[in-house]
């Protein structure tokens, strides 16, 4: 990791949603980067990434990752426009001064989505087990019903969270559950899904 700063990454910190979503939908073997999609780091500072796959014969022995902060650029654009006298809202609707963003665009291919990044896998867990329990008003997850509990443990397996190594004691604990019923859930989502996917066949 060269500038790490930059994406607030470290020696450690696991694979992002996307490079997971990378490696089990098997988008790298039909072409050798995604480049110029939109990352964002845990403090929701906005990134322009690139990744770049490194093969082996048919088989991936590593991912390229490169992340630039233009956020600097993106508040030059506004000075510009400030020193110009011209709104945002008017720069986007003519198009002779074009527009300037004030993210990077989004992503070059509809498998690249917004790359969150994390130090650690245990933010990742957090933040979603965050995000569940304001929008369900619970002051902790071990309050939440069972079947909201499920519909965390849906969307960490969305984000295929559970491919870290330790994730599922980590959100057993948090859940106030045992590894077990965590399995339980798992296995219960992923009949639902082979049932969704049989019936639309």
């Amino acid at each position: 990791i060269a500038n790490g700063q930059i994406s607030g990454r470290k020696l450690g910190s696991p694979l992002t949603d996307f490079g997971r979503q990378v490696l089990a939908d098997g988008s790298w073997k039909d072409r050798d980067c995604y480049d110029n999609y939109r990352g964002v780091t845990k403090d929701n500072k906005p990134l322009r990434s690139s990744t770049f796959f490194i093969k082996e014969g048919n088989k991936l022995a590593g991912m390229l990752c490169v992340n630039i902060d233009g956020s600097r650029y993106f508040a030059l654009s506004e000075a510009l426009l400030e020193l110009g006298g011209v709104s945002r809202e008017s720069s986007e609707t003519t198009s002779a001064l074009g527009a300037f963003p004030s993210t990077p665009p989004g992503p070059t291919a509809q498998t690249a989505g917004t790359e969150v990044f994390y130090e650690d896998a245990e933010e990742v867990i957090e933040s979603i087990i965050r995000e569940f329990c304001e929008k369900f008003g619970a002051t902790s997850a071990s309050r939440l019903t069972q079947s909201e509990k499920v519909d965390i443990v849906r969307k960490l397996n969305e984000k295929r969270v559970f491919m870290i190594k330790g994730a599922v004691t980590q959100v057993a604990g948090k859940l106030g559950i045992s590894v077990a019923s965590l399995y339980r859930y798992l296995s219960m989502i992923n009949r639902e899904k082979s049932s969704g996917e049989t019936s639309q066949a």
